[in-house]
């Protein structure tokens, strides 16, 4: 994560710049998720973050900065110690990130200062003053800064209105700028910069209106404005046939049940009716009734379908 820091005048009692003390505070609260809205602090678990500084240590020693860098930093987050934060900015000055680095020992340098570690303050001091001769640095200039409610972001990251046009350490790599404000449209653009030295600028222009959809005039071809709600009765007009004609089938079968039935019962009752005769006659009685029901809903739902079929018409019927 490219991480923007701003640079103030002054010194602090350390003999370090103001603003390395405030841009590490920055790193470090992205570093450890202090930046989300009342997030609880992680949970210490120092046997593992031991175990990673361990393994991120050697991997450092060895030149693999891109996989030390990591486990420094899950390190940190399970156990925020200075000695790790000083690790981390080593290896993140071993792998060109530059800003990053130099914001970390300034945090160092803070931390290390608190507790009485010279050994660390001197280290850290050494390392943030030769990075910051070396700290490329990023510009974005706002032509229209007046426009109500724009945003300007650098990688996700929102630059307050106080910095723009102001030149900021930036780690090196490609960045993307973005802008946006209401009823406008947005613009975004890419940056490469250079890990080391490198000075670069970034215009963002007076962003364009975004006009409401034009309205068609009175009489016009409405064939945009309907299709969805024409597909919407075409499909419901299909739907109720299908269920009108499996509602047809259905009282026709029992229609067939009860005829049956009915024609047994007669049988059952000659010479006298028994039982028999009786239990047939109701289920006829019921089977006529299902019958009536579903050829009556049958119809009306074949009807009802191919009604809505036939007064959809195309995707351009008024």
């Amino acid at each position: 994560m490219a991480v923007v820091v701003a640079a103030a005048g002054g010194y602090d009692g350390l003999g370090m710049r103001s603003s390395v003390r405030a841009a590490a505070l920055f790193v470090t609260a992205v570093s450890r998720g202090a930046l989300a809205d009342e997030a609880p602090p992680p949970p210490r678990d120092i046997p593992a973050a031991e175990r990673l500084f361990e393994d991120g240590k050697r991997l450092m020693d060895a030149g693999r900065y891109a996989e030390a860098c990591p486990l420094f930093e899950e390190s940190l987050r399970l156990d925020p110690g200075t000695g790790t934060l000083l690790n981390l900015a080593l290896c993140n000055e071993g792998r060109n990130k530059l800003a990053t680095a130099w914001a970390q020992f300034g945090e160092v340098t803070v931390r290390a200062a608190r507790v009485g570690r010279a050994d660390r303050v001197d280290l850290a001091r050494k390392h943030a003053s030769a990075l910051e001769r070396r700290l490329s640095q990023l510009t974005v200039a706002v032509t229209a800064d007046g426009t109500p409610g724009l945003v300007v972001q650098v990688d996700g990251a929102p630059r307050a209105r106080v910095v723009w046009g102001r030149a900021l350490p930036i780690d090196g790599g490609e960045h993307v700028v973005m802008a946006a404000a209401p009823h406008k449209r947005s613009w975004s653009t890419r940056v490469s910069v250079a890990p080391d030295s490198d000075a670069k600028t970034v215009v963002v222009p007076a962003l364009e209106d975004d006009p409401e959809p034009a309205k068609p005039p009175p009489g016009a071809d409405r064939r945009v404005e309907k299709p969805r709600g024409v597909a919407t009765k075409r499909t419901l007009g299909w739907v109720l046939s299908g269920a009108g004609g499996v509602a047809l089938g259905i009282g026709g079968v029992f229609g067939v049940l009860a005829v049956d039935a009915n024609t047994r019962a007669s049988s059952a009752c000659s010479p006298r009716c028994t039982s028999r005769a009786e239990d047939l006659s109701k289920t006829a009685v019921r089977d006529a009734n299902i019958a009536n029901v579903g050829i009556g809903l049958g119809v009306v739902a074949l009807a009802a379908g191919i009604y809505m079929l036939v007064t959809s018409g195309s995707a351009g019927a008024p």
